[in-house]
């Protein structure tokens, strides 16, 4: 990056406070506008650049979290001082609470949201996120192809119809898409010159939701006091997501490793409890994406 011209490139960064409960998306007693300001600052010395066009408050699901008066504060410094243009929030799950939330304080300017089309509560999200971009945010959708794939084992979805799926929405700004090679870059390229949806696409989209429960969880957070061992399986199901849809294994290294599955919890309950609006098994999906803590990073990084 440094070797290339600063206007022909935007970077984004979410900045993870350290006194933060990720799972539950709240902040500790901890947690200082010094701290988080240090935080935020170690993005620019890692990316040896003087600006950040924009940094998100990550996990963010709770009202008191994103209306919390140091983390707005730290935002507000961060823009005043030019270390970064743009600040908004990331979240994965709570993202109708979220929204509004955010375009309550008038501070941020964007909102990175799991949006796809096996989104359930979408009337109600589609509200909140018509809400937003009035106050003037800029809505980026991430998830955007729901796993990519209908079940472990399975065939890929048409990822072209999923994302076109996202931009009929004309209040998202734009989409996280993972692109890991050139020929990826030039098909998402192809695909935005006609965004309009054929009959076929409908129809093999329609299918996927209908006939198969696909990988992609909801992150309801339903799932958790259900569970006698307090697991934090909307993460775990992240995971299992990126491991099997997405088939990035250090993605799913590094999300499990957040989670404490120390005494294989799993393997002490005879039937599970957690009954998951999205019909998953969790006992199932937990036990099988557990196995890749045992797997060394550095081998998935080869």
């Amino acid at each position: 990056m440094k070797g290339l011209p600063r206007d022909s490139f935007l970077v984004g960064t979410a900045a993870i406070p350290d006194d933060m409960n990720k799972g539950a998306g709240t902040l500790m007693s901890g947690f200082t506008v010094e701290k988080y300001m240090k935080t935020a600052e170690a993005s620019l010395k890692r990316f040896g650049l003087e600006t950040i066009d924009f940094v998100l408050l990550p996990f963010a699901s709770k009202k008191e979290t994103i209306q919390n008066e140091a983390v707005l504060k730290t935002f507000e410094q961060l823009k005043k001082q030019g270390k970064v243009k743009y600040v908004g929030i990331a979240s994965h799950g709570g993202t109708v609470e979220a929204l509004n939330a955010a375009a309550e304080t008038g501070v941020y300017d964007v909102a990175m949201i799991g949006y796809n089309y096996k989104t359930q509560n979408l009337e109600e999200l589609n509200t909140a996120i018509h809400r937003a971009a009035k106050a003037g945010m800029g809505i980026v959708a991430m998830k955007t192809t729901a796993g990519a794939a209908r079940s472990k084992s399975g065939p890929s979805i048409n990822t072209d119809a999923a994302l076109k799926w996202v931009l009929q929405n004309e209040n998202i700004s734009s989409i996280v898409s993972g692109m890991t090679s050139v020929e990826l870059v030039q098909k998402n390229l192809k695909m935005i010159q006609n965004l309009k949806m054929t009959e076929q696409e409908l129809k093999e989209l329609g299918m996927t939701s209908e006939n198969g429960l696909g990988l992609y969880c909801q992150q309801c957070q339903q799932c958790v006091p259900q569970c006698p061992h307090h697991l934090d399986i909307p993460t775990i199901m992240r995971s299992y997501m990126y491991a099997y849809g997405y088939k990035n294994l250090e993605q799913a290294w590094h999300t499990l490793a957040e989670v404490d599955l120390s005494n294989n919890p799993c393997h002490l309950c005879d039937v599970c409890n957690v009954n998951c609006a999205s019909r998953f098994d969790v006992r199932n999906k937990v036990m099988d994406i557990a196995r890749l803590k045992d797997v060394p990073i550095d081998l998935l990084s080869v």
